[in-house]
């Protein structure tokens, strides 16, 4: 970018402005143009609020998709049931359902 061109950001002319300005004053030091431009915006608040918004924004997202995903990692195990389990599960049901059957027919 020479020195007559123009930073263009369809987006906000008035931060472009500055950008410009603060560009200018410091001519080839763009350390300094960023002090200049800090120190700008952080007297304007509806122009620091512009530029920090979008950034606390995705901040937020990605402190949000690393909670999640967190989340999702912590979640406990699922039980893995060995083929012994199973059948012992599938006798000691069949043996409750064989005791109640037969306290049924006592009754009768």
């Amino acid at each position: 970018m020479n020195g007559s061109e123009q930073l263009t950001d369809g987006s906000d002319t008035e931060l472009a402005a500055l950008a410009n300005e603060c560009r200018r004053e410091a001519g080839s030091d763009i350390v300094r143009a960023v002090d200049l431009m800090i120190e700008r915006v952080q007297r304007n608040e509806p122009l620091h609020r512009r530029l920090l918004d979008p950034l606390t924004r995705e901040a937020c997202r990605d402190w949000l998709n690393r909670s999640y995903a967190d989340a999702q990692q912590n979640r406990a195990p699922l039980q893995r049931v060995s083929p012994a389990e199973v059948e012992a599960r599938i006798r000691a049901r069949a043996e409750v359902t064989r005791q109640f059957t037969e306290a049924l027919r006592t009754r009768r």
